[in-house]
């Protein structure tokens, strides 16, 4: 396709957001349409490695994908860990507890 759709990270963790609270999307059913939306010829996704990645990170680990997100942003950006107060999130590759 000559003039594909562009979705930012920000537009894709929204729509994680909404599939999961608005739609009761499962993790599995929300990470089917990420690498959905990867493949379609029509649409192109801001970084799409970081996504790949995320995806791999949350597969059966119970983490939520935008949190996957964040926490390999951090990676690609050589931070030591990104912080957070959500325990779950603290289990994925990049991340530290701030308790």
């Amino acid at each position: 396709m000559g003039d594909p759709a562009f979705v930012t990270l920000v537009a894709l963790v929204e729509t994680v957001w909404v599939l999961r609270r608005q739609y009761r999307f499962g993790a599995e059913a929300i990470a089917r349409a990420m690498l959905a939306l990867l493949g379609a010829d029509e649409v192109v996704v801001q970084a799409p490695d970081v996504v790949r990645r995320a995806i791999r990170d949350t597969d059966g680990s119970g983490a939520d994908l935008a949190d996957a997100i964040i926490a390999q942003l951090g990676i690609d950006a050589d931070c030591d860990a990104t912080v957070t107060f959500d325990r779950r999130a603290s289990d994925l590759p990049g991340m530290r507890l701030l308790e």
